[in-house]
């Protein structure tokens, strides 16, 4: 009874008494024992929070999945017209028990004469509005025969409607069902031809046999040295025998094309353009899944990544100072670049004579080039402003002098956060070890957020087109309801893997890795267990919390999506209003500020909600409260992690990247039938999205420690779960070992320091030593009085 969830329930618990919270945590509402001291709030002693919130969000739920029924049954087919590809006559293609079932494949049988008749929308670039003719068939057309053509439609055409019969002269590729152009039908011919020695050589012709006839070529009249080798009829011993006496040969592919009567300059543009994109799109899925492809893009993309991760994490273990501060060096040192080249543009240099000298210089090299395109560049980047662009720039110069000297005076007065930040970082690379699995924990977060939008993507088509009988305000509430809900899921499944995370590595910081913490079994390192248990904590207790904070920032989001859709609708007045457009750019630039905001003051919560439990508000009333304590501590965390996470972020990718084209590259037999850059951007998709969920483990395991460590050292002093390790970062002494209390017993002064209450009075004799409660019992401070 005292742990009710079986094994996987102990991880998160302490052996201690049932303490009763007083009331359950509705809305904004908390509760709080006497175990304040305690910095990891174990599961049996938490209990629902923001319960209101939770219930708005399953009802909300509820009313997007009825509604997406209604919308369904007011109309089945458009599900068809996703899954069956639909004819321009109201027929789905292949549609099983329909007419059209032994007809599964779409084709555009007049695609010129639609691209002339439809070229403005397409000039526009509005190519979703292009809705060419569709006719359903068997196969997709393979080429076209002078002397057995096939017909399309007519007569014999299924359905209620014969379209007229039509003729189609493309060779064309199948892409989920519909048969998209690749090129025009061709008959290639090719003749192989000798130009030295000449056709006139008699000696040649001698040697031959007489076989030696001079060839015309249409395309060049006048080459009358020109013979053609192994002409129709030759035996092939006399060909081979052409073919050694050569000395330069060369082919000639003569081709003949056949293109639809209706076809235009406009149209072959267009039609050829589709044709590039569909062979783009199966060259690049062919040289994935082909051999040497396939391998290395799970070995380059997914495993490579994660091999990675433990080599950033040992890295980091040796290195953080010294990357730390090279970072930050970096970072002021663009800063300064930046203020120079502003000031640049300004026109603030040109007395200078020697910023003048140097730029000339730098413009004269760019010249010598010989490319006039890096010439014209570096000229326009170096050359001073003129007029209002001059004064913008002085704004921007002055702006960007003040900012970095900030910085500096920041970094310099932060020196003791940027050490404390180093200790975390190192304390940080300790959880890959404990917890292995953490960072692939983000990657299920993924594939749920893809679900998600699969469902809103469908549930988004169907409210699109069943409701546009509506007035437009009740078809816009329709698409903004289902917009904000797809928005607040995702930060609703985003959200629970981070509090889930955070409460792992908080039950670890107070556990595993606490001084004198005990190590626990091996498959503890795994961290599946625990990882588990903290995600059932989070979704049985805190779901509520989750929801709330995700709503909030779903809201601005959704005030984001607005703002983007004026801003389109509204381009042209923009330009003619230079006003409107200055309106309209600083709202976007205040939400997007707004939103980074919330998103951190709501991520910081979150961890406070997996640290102690806390309802929402209170856990953001606990974020401001840490910041307004440690503003320099906080800020540094933020600026080294957004460095750090740039980093990983993209060293990772572009070498797993480089590496996947270089390696397939060498592979001779694939590099001649596949482009290898398509397998390497693949790469780099797959390995960056291993890579963030990487990250998004390294920022939460440091903001974790970062609340931890700071709400120990707050609520006990001396800290009472910090390892020695990060005890040394932090500039305070570490535990006594051998104490017989298994968290250590905690020296107040380092060696050496002379304290009239540690001292023993001669005669008298030693003072019993008090020593902190097990931990079981973690209501006292655990303090060492001599």
């Amino acid at each position: 009874t005292d742990q009710p969830f079986g094994p996987l329930g102990r991880i998160l618990y302490h052996r201690e008494p049932w303490s009763r919270c007083y009331g359950c945590q509705m809305g904004c509402c908390t509760c709080h024992g006497k175990d304040a001291s305690e910095v990891f709030k174990p599961r049996r002693k938490r209990w629902c929070t923001d319960v209101i919130c939770l219930v708005l969000f399953l009802a909300f739920l509820g009313y997007a999945g009825a509604f997406f029924m209604i919308s369904y049954q007011k109309d089945p087919t458009l599900l068809d017209d996703i899954l069956y590809p639909k004819d321009s006559y109201g027929n789905n293609c292949g549609k099983p028990g329909s007419e059209m079932a032994a007809f599964p494949k779409a084709i555009f049988p007049t695609l010129d004469a639609d691209i002339i008749a439809q070229l403005p929308i397409l000039a526009a670039g509005m190519f979703w509005q292009f809705k060419p003719t569709v006719y359903c068939a068997q196969d997709c057309p393979s080429g076209f025969s002078l002397k057995d053509p096939i017909a399309y439609g007519g007569v014999g055409y299924p359905g209620l409607v014969q379209p007229p019969q039509r003729y189609y002269s493309y060779v064309t590729q199948n892409v989920l069902a519909r048969c998209f152009p690749k090129h025009t039908t061709s008959v290639h011919e090719r003749i192989e031809l000798c130009v030295q020695p000449a056709c006139t050589n008699s000696t040649l012709n001698a040697t031959l046999f007489g076989s030696v006839l001079c060839y015309v070529v249409d395309a060049q009249p006048d080459a009358d040295n020109v013979w053609r080798i192994c002409a129709p009829g030759t035996a092939a011993a006399l060909c081979d025998a052409q073919r050694d006496a050569c000395l330069l040969q060369i082919d000639v592919a003569d081709s003949q094309t056949f293109v639809p009567h209706e076809q235009t300059s406009e149209s072959e543009t267009f039609t050829k353009m589709y044709a590039s994109y569909v062979k783009l799109a199966v060259a690049a899925v062919e040289s994935i899944i082909t051999g040497p492809g396939f391998y290395t893009f799970l070995g380059a993309g997914l495993a490579s990544p994660l091999v990675l991760a433990f080599v950033w994490a040992i890295f980091l273990r040796l290195f953080a100072a010294s990357l730390v501060y090279m970072m930050l060096m970096l970072y002021v040192i663009l800063c300064i670049a930046i203020c120079i080249y502003l000031s640049i543009k300004a026109g603030w240099l040109d007395s200078n004579d020697a910023v003048a000298n140097a730029l000339d210089e730098l413009t004269e090299a760019a010249e010598a080039t010989g490319n006039a395109v890096f010439a014209n560049v570096t000229d326009s980047l170096l050359s001073s402003a003129e007029g209002s662009e001059a004064i913008l720039y002085s704004v921007l110069a002055v702006i960007a002098m003040i900012f970095t000297l900030l910085s500096i005076v920041g970094l310099l007065a932060a020196r003791k956060a940027i050490k404390r930040l180093i200790a975390m970082i190192r304390e940080m690379t300790k959880i890959f070890k404990d917890m292995f699995f953490i960072q692939l924990f983000p990657i299920g977060s993924f594939a749920m957020q893809l679900a998600i939008f699969g469902f809103y993507l469908i549930a988004l088509y169907f409210m699109a087109y069943v409701w546009l009988d509506q007035s437009w305000y009740v078809y816009a509430g329709i698409i903004l309801s289902y917009v904000y809900g797809f928005l607040w899921c995702i930060q609703v499944v985003r959200a629970t893997t981070w509090t889930s995370m955070a409460a792992a590595i908080a039950w670890w910081y107070c556990n595993t890795n606490a001084a004198n913490g005990s190590m626990g079994k091996m498959w503890v390192r795994t961290g599946v267990p625990l990882l588990f248990s903290s995600l059932w904590t989070v979704v049985l207790k805190h779901l509520g919390s989750i929801c709330f904070g995700a709503a909030i920032i779903a809201f601005v989001q959704l005030l984001q999506v607005i703002m983007h859709a004026l801003n389109s609708l509204t381009k042209n007045q923009q330009e003619k209003n230079k006003l409107l457009k200055l309106i309209m750019k600083c709202a976007l630039c205040c939400l997007w500020c707004l939103e980074k905001t919330v998103k951190f003051i709501s991520y910081y919560a979150y961890v406070y909600v997996a640290v102690r439990g806390d309802s929402f508000c209170y856990a953001a009333k606990e974020t401001f409260v840490l910041m307004l304590e440690n503003p320099g501590q906080t800020a540094i965390n933020k600026m080294v992690q957004k460095l750090l996470g740039l980093l990983i972020g993209l060293a990772t990718p572009i070498g797993c990247c480089l590496g996947a084209f270089y390696y397939l590259s060498a592979q001779t037999e694939y590099a001649k039938q596949y482009n290898p850059i398509y397998c390497a951007v693949a790469v780099f998709i797959l390995s960056y999205l291993v890579t963030d969920s990487l990250v998004i483990c390294f920022n939460c395991g440091i903001d974790t420690i970062f609340v931890c460590a700071f709400k120990d050292m707050k609520e006990n002093n001396p800290p009472k779960f910090m390892s020695d390790s990060l005890r040394r970062g932090f500039g305070l002494p570490k535990t006594l070992k051998g104490s017989g209390d298994e968290n250590g017993d905690f020296e107040r002064l380092s060696q050496g320091e002379n304290d009239s209450s540690h001292t023993e009075k001669p005669g008298k004799p030693p003072k019993s030593k008090k020593v902190a409660p097990a931990r079981g019992s973690r209501d006292a401070s655990a303090l060492v009085k001599a």
